[in-house]
């Protein structure tokens, strides 16, 4: 979905460059669309507020309409992109310490294991990319580093699962599945522009598993006891548990801290208390998918990338979510959502990446509601990363400064009938943790 896509005709085009010193991960080039005011659609009045037709409103059980809720498999599958790519098969894992020549692409936004990324590279860099990648479907991604002046020297391997079938177009469509973290070897190439490319000498980083803080300090004895560590009833565990800690100097609230399950249960149930209950088992996994749907500044993300224990960035990530707040617009702090609103329209979590026809990347993330925004345009349906929703562009209502889309549905029977996806490099936190981490 493109900002400078609006439905109809006679629109002024204003090209906006907005760079914030605050975050300088990233320059969001955002291309607007003013409509005529005389549209039928949703559009901002004169005073900011924002107007809806009046079937957005309906309550469909008035008319005998049978609700239909969201399929939220949808969004992961990024339609947009187009309904001809072909799977590529195979799954490459590369040896942990391990060293490899790899071609890197300069990439805007942080990616993390697991997550995917949907590409749209202009046929310059994809013509050289496909020489690169030949036979492996790998490359290394890497972003600017917390100044915004650097490359951050950590990366991490990308691996295309799926891709255009027809290579005639200007823009070639993949869609890519992070794999494994790396770190450059010497000095960082220049890389001139978005998704140029370079090739340069990676270090495979490893991730260590921790043991069992008290795992010294088992009695045998109590073994068959610690078998019902993930049953819904954890009571002989933690008499085990508590038992074993008798045999230490370090009282037991000491040792829970480094409990692996322990803090995992803490931060489903955190989650589970937003309805979102679709989150990896694996606690590595469960790691970096918690890292990539926080809303996390530049200097945390990059700390927990580079981390190489899950047991730590789930300590600093449940740090993170015990110090909730409000979410403002990066530019003049206005409150927008509160992260009680915060939740899940697609299976792959509370944020994703979505990519408009520029090629450019959106981080942007789901909210039930938002304040102190106006509507700018008309809506549209073209190249919607939600199908069966329309989106149109959302302004902060006191900077007029660009934070996300309002997404409405099409049907009447559609649940939610409208949703606000906001970007993240728009908006920030007011409880922030990056200096007592």
């Amino acid at each position: 979905m493109s900002d400078n896509e609006q439905d109809g005709d006679n629109f002024d085009l204003l090209d906006i460059v907005m760079h914030n010193s605050d975050d300088p991960e990233v320059i969001i080039m955002e291309r607007l669309h003013f409509s005529p005011m005389g549209s039928t659609e949703s559009l901002a009045s004169s005073d900011g507020s924002n107007l809806h037709l009046d079937h957005d409103t309906d309550d469909p059980t008035d008319m005998n309409i049978e609700i239909v809720n969201y399929d939220r498999d949808l969004p992961g599958e990024h339609t947009y992109l187009g309904t001809d790519m072909l799977p590529v098969s195979g799954c490459l894992v590369l040896e942990q310490n391990a060293i490899y020549e790899l071609p890197l692409l300069a990439h805007h936004s942080l990616i993390f294991p697991n997550q995917v990324l949907p590409m749209m590279p202009h046929i310059m860099h994809a013509s050289r990319l496909s020489k690169e990648i030949e036979g492996s479907h790998v490359f290394g991604l890497v972003c600017p580093d917390e100044s915004g002046k650097n490359m951050f020297e950590y990366g991490i391997i990308c691996e295309i699962f799926e891709k255009e079938s027809d290579h005639d177009a200007d823009i070639v469509r993949v869609k890519a599945r992070g794999r494994q973290r790396f770190k450059v070897l010497g000095p960082m190439k220049e890389l001139r522009d978005y998704l140029s490319i370079v090739t340069q000498n990676v270090m495979i980083l490893p991730e260590y598993v921790l043991k069992d803080p008290l795992s010294c300090a088992h009695l045998s004895s109590l073994d068959k006891y610690r078998l019902h560590v993930s049953s819904q009833n954890r009571n002989l565990a933690m008499i085990a548990k508590r038992r074993d800690s008798y045999l230490t100097s370090w009282p037991m609230f000491v040792f829970n801290q480094y409990d692996l399950n322990d803090i995992v249960d803490k931060i489903r149930n955190h989650f589970r208390q937003l309805n979102i209950d679709s989150f990896p088992s694996d606690p590595i996994a469960l790691s970096f998918w918690v890292a990539h749907n926080l809303q996390l500044g530049a200097s945390v993300r990059l700390l927990l990338f580079k981390l190489d224990s899950a047991l730590h960035r789930l300590q600093i990530e449940l740090k993170y979510l015990e110090k909730c707040g409000t979410l403002c617009c990066k530019v003049c702090r206005t409150e927008i959502a509160k992260t009680s609103d915060l939740f899940a329209m697609s299976n792959d979590g509370i944020q994703s990446h979505y990519c408009n026809p520029e090629g450019w990347i959106h981080e942007t993330f789901t909210v039930r509601r938002a304040n102190e925004i106006r509507l700018q345009g008309q809506k549209s349906t073209r190249t919607s990363w939600f199908p069966g929703y329309a989106w149109t562009i959302a302004m902060c209502k006191i900077c007029n400064h660009h934070v996300g889309w309002l997404f409405t549905a099409t049907e009447l029977n559609l649940r939610p009938s409208e949703f606000w996806g906001l970007c993240r490099t728009s908006i920030t936190q007011t409880t922030c943790i990056e200096e007592n981490v």
